[in-house]
């Protein structure tokens, strides 16, 4: 009897830290998804108002114009999705396999993709993709 209900609580404890642990690795999953989509969010909503500020510049001279339009070649990871017609979270995901080989600079942890790079990535994967069809 004694054993039985030694036995009994003991399960009990273990049945208990197992929900712990379960929920605080839950609770660290959320927290990082939470912030990553924070975090994504906040970069497309900060290269959207530069974009909205050099639109609403009212004395645009030749030399901020060629600045701007070198700009207008770079993407932000929203830019890009939309481009490749991803979701932002698939763009992510390319960026950290490091065996996709995507061109990107990041600055301040802002990634940045250069169109033409970009284009260069895709058509190479794309003959990647062809030969492995084969």
């Amino acid at each position: 009897m004694v054993n039985s209900r030694r036995n009994l609580i003991m399960i009990i404890i273990a049945l208990s830290i197992v929900v712990v642990l379960s929920n605080a690795i839950t609770a660290q999953y959320i927290s990082y998804k939470v912030e990553s989509k924070i975090r994504m969010e906040m970069e497309g909503i900060s290269h959207q108002i530069a974009q909205i500020q050099r639109q609403n510049r009212s004395n645009v001279n030749y030399v901020n114009y060629e600045r701007d339009k070198k700009w207008d070649d770079v993407m932000s990871p929203t830019e890009l999705a939309q481009y490749l017609d991803i979701e932002l979270d698939q763009v992510y995901h390319i960026i950290n396999n490091k065996g996709s080989g995507i061109p990107y600079i990041c600055i301040d942890d802002a990634y940045r993709f250069g169109k033409d790079a970009i284009n260069e990535w895709l058509t190479s994967e794309k003959s990647i993709i062809i030969n492995s069809i084969r």
